[in-house]
């Protein structure tokens, strides 16, 4: 058994919650310090089908990336679906953890798992950006299929149907910030690989010569469970660490 106050720390070293951005909500969701933890149950979202594997799995600490509480919860109404889920966490003792930005920017988070995944190895850290290079300029097409197969994801979205030569690669996960474009034509990227992207931000690169492959959302940011199983079972040799088999599909986001 190990405290909440040990893995805290622990995950306070990986991502700091100090270092999320300002609109985000991280840290502690719901439950108590108190508990003692034998079993963490990993996963991207808070769904009744992630909170039906903790109870089967007696995992009483949830630690998710994105927050159960994003906005502002005004009311707990039982029946309702956020309301019954968190019905449920409180009675069968489950302590949820929320790692979100801070992970996402993290030196061996989210970006660092997606980029890992794809079969870069150095790049260029930036924030919520990693930008990798090619050894050899390669197909546009040929680039997606390798994110296809390496993401094992079949709901690729490309933003042209031209298959150019590309070698310096932005990727991103998740939601792509657009405040990073100037970076990027600094650093003469030519393709961007990311979760999502706004329809007229996808249209703004096209335009400046960027081609941008869409993974998905969910696609982009599951790689980082098993790295960050595998730093919590290191750390923590008698811990029992499971990830959901479950997740959320989400489109593009356009």
């Amino acid at each position: 058994m190990y405290s909440f106050k040990e893995i805290e720390e622990y995950l306070d070293t990986i991502a700091p919650t100090i270092s999320a951005e300002p609109w985000d909500n991280v840290g502690l969701m719901i439950g108590t310090r108190e508990n003692p933890i034998s079993k963490v149950m990993l996963a991207l979202d808070v769904t009744p089908d992630v909170i039906d594997q903790c109870i089967e799995n007696d995992a009483r600490f949830l630690i998710t990336h994105h927050p159960i509480f994003f906005e502002p919860c005004l009311k707990i109404d039982f029946s309702e679906s956020q309301g019954a889920m968190i019905k449920r966490i409180i009675e069968n003792n489950i302590t949820v953890y929320a790692m979100h930005s801070n992970l996402d920017k993290a030196e061996g988070g989210v970006n660092d798992a997606l980029a890992k995944a794809i079969g870069f190895g150095a790049c260029i850290r930036l924030d919520y950006l990693r930008i990798g290079r090619l050894l050899t300029k390669m197909p546009f097409f040929d680039l997606a299929d390798r994110v296809r197969k390496m993401l094992d994801s079949n709901g690729l979205i490309l933003s042209s149907p031209k298959n150019s030569m590309v070698q310096t690669v932005a990727l991103a996960c998740g939601s792509f910030d657009a405040s990073v474009i100037p970076e990027m034509v600094a650093r003469e990227c030519d393709v961007l690989i990311a979760g999502e992207i706004k329809h007229h931000v996808l249209v703004d690169l096209e335009a400046r010569g960027i081609r941008v492959i869409i993974a998905g959302h969910e696609a982009t940011e599951r790689v980082v469970l098993p790295m960050l199983q595998e730093k919590l079972t290191h750390a923590f040799s008698e811990l029992s660490v499971c990830i959901a088999t479950n997740f959320i599909a989400s489109d593009s986001g356009q």
